[in-house]
């Protein structure tokens, strides 16, 4: 091979590169690439409780005052008595609770069953102030409607 020979194959060999390179190094099979369609997000629905990005009000959350009962202040129970307990919420087992209910108030006498006894725990809840206010040996803790909601269901 002389050298015009060779630089004419160097010369094919650099065209096949460079349209290899604009092509993309597939062979083309004539049909277009649909593009991926994005997932459909549903539009966020209005609560009936609060209008879309008011600010949170007692009120909003007054569908919890309403579904409040025995056996969901007793699920309460349980959960502030093992936040109470800390390291040691393995020793409460239940809470058992009793509902004293008027206007605009639902007063709640609850029993813990621990490792070490039942001990006596009360919930007064206000549907003005849209909380709870949960008392157990010696410990108070107010819990909002909103987080009775997010924990309890």
């Amino acid at each position: 091979m002389d050298f015009g020979e060779m630089a004419a194959i160097a010369a094919i060999l650099l065209l096949f590169a460079i349209l290899f390179f604009f092509i993309g190094g597939s062979p083309s099979t004539g049909l277009t690439p649909k593009p991926v369609a994005s997932p459909i997000i549903p539009s966020p629905v209005a609560s009936s409780y609060a209008p879309s990005g008011a600010p949170q009000t007692p009120n909003q959350y007054q569908y919890v005052f309403d579904s409040l009962n025995s056996v969901k202040a007793g699920q309460v129970c349980v959960g502030l008595a093992k936040e109470l307990a800390g390291s040691s919420a393995w020793a409460v087992s239940g809470c058992s609770c009793s509902e004293s209910a008027s206007s605009g108030r639902k007063d709640y006498s609850c029993i813990m069953q621990t490792i070490a006894g039942n001990k006596p725990a009360t919930a007064s809840c206000s549907k003005a102030s849209g909380s709870c206010l949960m008392s157990a040996e010696g410990y108070q803790r107010e819990i909002t409607f909103q987080e009775i909601a997010q924990k309890y269901g």
